[in-house]
């Protein structure tokens, strides 16, 4: 049972698959807050850093910051408490097996690199809430599993103080793009308000967050595309420009190999 506190409205409702295997939700990107014991085992994927409070087989919350494209696990029966003021887009896959994966611990804030085309694939299917070969939903899922639970290259996406790559530090990257998203903003740039040099900086922020710099940068454009498609009035070809695109075509392109749909397309779904 899942009772949820939203702390505001949120801008776009969540989506849900139930594929072979498991049940698929694609929560949006806005605050929330929610207390929620799970029957089944679940795994969730941050596709945007998330900071707030969480608690888990606990009512004592700790703050917590996990980096895009970090992880967590969480085995059935076990207490989940957790809010947000910004939230960020988020996976969850619920096993519909409650003995799948019984053995294993809890845990989050994780980063692993295996998982990450994986996870964009099921959020794929999710925008597109098109009809999934039950074979490719198998072999995905039978890939995350292999990926989260026989991971032997995973890394902290909480970013333990030893690391380089800092909270602070990530967090000047992140509202570095954020501010530039509507520029042809680059590595060198986000580099340079570290002092570092491009090739430490992209090796740095590749350990804390498992893709490239310039992965994070095309994520972080198709996010504000798709908030400003589904809640604007702008015409695609002004989005594109406020999003840093040279043109409507080519958000057009990176959003058709990215999420498997055109900004015409996720217009109309909205």
């Amino acid at each position: 049972m899942t009772v949820a506190m939203p702390i505001q409205q949120r801008p776009r409702s969540a989506r849900r698959m139930d594929v072979p295997g498991a049940s698929l939700q694609l929560l949006p990107g806005a605050s929330y807050a929610v207390r929620v014991t799970p029957s089944r085992p679940r795994i969730g994927f941050a596709f945007e850093t998330q900071r707030g409070l969480h608690a888990f087989g606990s009512d004592r919350l700790k703050a917590f910051q996990a980096s895009a494209n970090s992880m967590a696990y969480t085995p059935s029966g076990c207490d989940i408490v957790s809010h947000s003021e910004t939230g960020g887009e988020y996976l969850v896959v619920e096993f519909t097996d409650p003995l799948a994966q019984s053995g294993s611990e809890q845990f989050t804030g994780r980063v692993i690199p295996q998982s990450i085309d994986i996870a964009r694939l099921l959020r794929c299917w999710l925008l597109q809430m098109d009809p999934v070969d039950p074979l490719e939903t198998e072999y995905a899922l039978e890939r995350l599993k292999a990926s989260v639970f026989g991971c032997e290259n995973a890394t902290d996406g909480t970013i333990e103080p030893g690391r380089w790559m800092t909270t602070r530090r990530l967090k000047i990257i992140e509202d570095e793009v954020e501010a530039r998203l509507n520029t042809q903003v680059s590595v060198e740039t986000l580099a340079c308000a570290l002092g570092l040099s491009s090739g430490f900086f992209s090796r740095a922020f590749k350990e804390a967050t498992g893709k490239p710099p310039h992965d994070y940068i095309i994520e972080r454009r198709l996010a504000r595309a798709r908030l400003l498609i589904s809640t604007g009035e702008q015409s695609l070809a002004e989005i594109a420009s406020a999003c840093g695109y040279a043109s409507q075509a080519h958000l057009t392109s990176q959003m058709r190999q990215r999420l498997g749909l055109t900004p015409g397309a996720l217009r109309e779904r909205s």
